[in-house]
Formats: C-alpha cells, sequence, structure tokens
C-alpha cells in the first residue's frame, strides 16, 4: 500500500502500467505483473520499485523519484494532513 492506494492504483496515476510489460513470461502488462506480485501473493519486498527497471526511480534522472515523492503526498494519497506533515519532515525529502 501506497497511502490510501494500493501499489497498482498509486502507479498507474504515474505510468501507463498497460503498455509496460510485464514479466514477458505469464503477465503481458506491468499492471498485472504488479497486481499478481503485489496484491495477490504479496511476494515482493516493499522496496522492489526502486530496482525495478521499468520505473527508472533509480535511473539517472531524478525526475521519475521526484514525481513519485510529490505523488505519494497527494490528498488522494494521502488523506491525513498529519501524516503528510511527518512525510514532508523524513530525512529522504530533505535531502532533495
Amino acid at each position: 500500500m501506497v497511502g490510501a492506494l494500493d501499489e497498482v492504483r498509486f502507479l498507474e496515476r504515474l505510468y501507463d502500467l498497460d503498455t509496460l510489460e510485464g514479466d514477458g513470461y505469464r503477465r503481458p502488462t506491468a499492471r498485472e505483473d504488479i497486481w499478481q506480485h503485489c496484491i495477490n501473493n504479496d511476494d515482493w519486498l516493499p522496496e522492489w520499485v526502486f530496482t525495478d527497471a521499468r520505473f527508472r526511480l533509480s535511473g539517472p534522472s531524478p525526475q521519475p523519484l521526484l514525481n513519485s515523492l510529490a505523488e505519494m503526498l497527494h490528498p488522494v494519497v494521502r488523506r491525513d494532513p498529519d501524516e503528510v506533515e511527518r512525510l514532508q519532515g523524513a530525512d529522504l525529502l530533505r535531502v532533495l
């Protein structure tokens, strides 16, 4: 979960999950891949998205990571203002 949204609902706000490739074996799209591993089986570690090349969060451009950080504070994602304030003060956000 990312705030009030599951992983698929959060990531679809940033990416077209139906055009990103799946695992190349059983699931043709990223949407199906993420649903299978994060919702159905819950067998991926929470930080999987940072190492998944499809989302470029660890790539040379900081923009995908910045977009994700901004989105995680959006009122649709975080409905509790106290939680937003706590996250805004987190060390990770101060570094950026």
